[in-house]
Parts: structure tokens; sequence; C-alpha cells
């Protein structure tokens, strides 16, 4: 069998089905309420859970029980992403699901949904209720979405007096739509190390960081580019290879400035139908800053606008869990490992993601 978890949304608690929902008021009731349910850990094929963004303590506590009722039997956890939870559950049309961050501030996602399919317009930002207001005067003419979750309730006020109403009616309890999302094939994580989570302060800290300036790389940037280069990675590319990149009509060269000051790039050629990311870095001093997601969010938007182009693909060192970790929140897939591909028999992951 299977079960869902949801441990991001004030209702939370365990589903066996799209209409069985156990709610929960704590998270450590769970194995207590499957072993009340008389289920059997070995008979659990599959455990479908939330895994952010949310509440730091509720994903955390959520995930490491899901990780202990997995570990005995090796089961997989497929952990969806809250806001898609939310969307599967509402109706058709332009959807905007919102969860409170501090202060009338809102972490937010976009989807137009329809009876054949979900387009995530955007995922995972950060909005003050004035900078959405304005997002929804700027996309938004008559018609105006469906604004809903816990962010949009905690706003009603200021939202109704700018003329967005929220839904009130209720929605299905998120881990009853995981068994949704798992029937239709939907974008997961397997066997996730750390939730998608959001803090206040962590939200707070993200708004109020400066943003970077992304450009095409020029000549002159090689310099510093190159600096990077060699104190990000064990073997960098020499500089011949940057050049012979810079003068290629099928690749996209691009940096990114901070304050006049190169703090990222990436390179990237077309192959026919594909595109392959060949290097890209962000200069340690800015690591964990977004900056990474920032500059592939610009790449595959850009890329999403090429007819020709039906997916991205890129390598990363088998060892880089962080690499790996933000590939998947962007919705790459794992495509395959190649041996030997770097320096001293270090193996490659190989990521795809398809348009």
């Amino acid at each position: 069998m299977i079960i869902g978890i949801d441990c991001s949304s004030k209702e939370g608690g365990l589903a066996t089905s799209e209409k069985s929902f156990y709610p929960l008021k704590w998270v450590e009731d769970i194995p207590l309420k499957i072993k009340e349910l008389n289920i059997r850990g070995k008979d659990i094929e599959k455990i479908l859970i939330t895994y952010g963004p949310g509440s730091f303590t509720s994903l955390r506590v959520g995930l490491v029980t899901a990780q202990g009722l997995s570990l005995p039997w090796e089961t997989p956890i497929l952990a969806y992403s809250t806001f898609l939870a939310m969307v599967e559950g509402a109706s058709n049309g332009n959807l905007l699901p919102l969860i409170p961050a501090r202060n009338e501030v809102v972490y937010a996602a976009h989807y137009i949904k329809t009876k054949k399919k979900i387009k995530e317009v955007f995922k995972d930002r950060i909005f003050g209720m004035d900078e959405l207001v304005r997002y929804l005067e700027d996309n938004f003419d008559d018609k105006k979405p469906v604004i809903f979750g816990e962010g949009a309730e905690k706003n009603s006020d200021f939202l109704k007096e700018s003329g967005y109403p929220v839904l009130a009616d209720s929605l299905s309890p998120l881990a009853c739509s995981l068994f949704g999302l798992y029937r239709n094939k939907a974008i997961c994580v397997t066997n996730p190390v750390v939730p998608l989570y959001i803090s206040s302060s962590a939200a707070i800290r993200k708004r109020a960081e400066p943003g970077i300036r992304i450009r095409e790389m020029k000549e002159e940037d090689l310099g510093d580019i190159m600096a990077i280069e060699k104190d990000v990675f064990p073997v960098p590319w020499p500089l011949e290879i940057f050049y012979t990149h810079l003068l290629s009509d099928t690749c996209i060269k691009v940096a990114a400035e901070l304050s006049e000051k190169i703090v990222g790039y990436f390179i990237g050629c077309e192959e026919d139908s594909k595109f392959h990311l060949r290097n890209i870095a962000i200069s340690q001093e800015h690591w964990r800053k977004g900056f990474g997601t920032k500059l592939l969010t610009y790449l595959l938007e850009r890329l999403e606008k090429r007819p020709g182009i039906k997916s991205c693909y890129l390598e990363h060192r088998i060892g880089n869990e962080a690499a790996f970790e933000l590939y998947k929140s962007l919705g790459f897939t794992f495509g395959g490992i190649e041996e030997d591909y770097y320096d001293k028999g270090e193996d490659a992951v190989i990521m795809e993601i398809k348009f």
C-alpha cells in the first residue's frame, strides 16, 4: 500500500488514499496512527510526503518520521512540493498558492491548471504584499486569479482591500492530494536528504539580498572569470577553452555582476535539440545566496523560448550533493552515471530537464 504524510500545513496528518485522511496534532503521532490502523511497515510500498516550503521544524520532523518508517524496509520516499500539492486539490484556473513567511511577506507560486495539465509560471518566490499586488495588477486584467492558502488567509484583509478576494473554501487535505500527484507522475524528489523549508528570517534575508545583474559575457570578463574558475574547481578550464566558447555562435555565455564585480557565470552550447550546460560557477564568497538558482532560472527561461531546444543536460561530480539538490529543486532529473568522467577516476552524475 501507499501512505501520504503532510507536515507543511495547518491540517497535517496521514492519508491512506485520496479520500482517507487522519488529521494529527503532532507529527510524532504518525507512527502510532499507522499502528492503530494495523498497517505493517513491510506492507508500505511507497511513502509520499510534502517536503516544503513550510515550517522548518515541522518539515524536518516529518521527513525524519518518513525516513524512520522507510529505513527497515528500504521503502522509497517520494517528496512533492507543498505548492504542487496545494494546486492538485484546487479547481482549474490561474492559481496563486501562498504560504506565510513573516509580517506581510509570503512565499508564492503561480500555476495555470487545466483538465489536461498544470503549467508552472513560477515557483518559490518571496513577495511583500505590496509587491504581490503589483504583480497581480501587471499580469491580470478583468479575470482575477484564485488566491488561496495560509498565506492568503493571513493577509486576506489586505488582498480584499486591493480588489483581490481570497478563496475561503477548504481544499482537500494535502496528504490526500499527494496521491493525485503520484498518479499523474508529477515531479518529485526521491529519498530527499533535507526538506525544502522557509523560515521567517530566511525569507527576510532573501528579500534583503542585493540582486545580481545577468548579462552576456565579454572578453574583458575573462580575467575575473578565470580567478573564480581556479578558486572553485579542482581542475579548472584553461583560458583557451573560454575563448573558444566565447567565439561560438551556438553557445550561450553569461556573466553575473554584483556591484559591477563578476560573481558568477555559465557557458553552454546547443547540440541538435539538446542544450549542454558545460560550466557554471559562483564565487565562493557568494555561495548559498541564491545566485546559482538565479543563473539557472535565467538559462531555463531563455531555453524555453527556443523552439528547437527540447531539453537541457549537465554533468556534476558524484560527490557534490549540494549541486545535486540544487538541480533537483529546479526540475532536473537523474539521467545516469558517466564513469571516470573527471580526473582521478571520479564519476559524473548526468542530470536533465525537458521542456
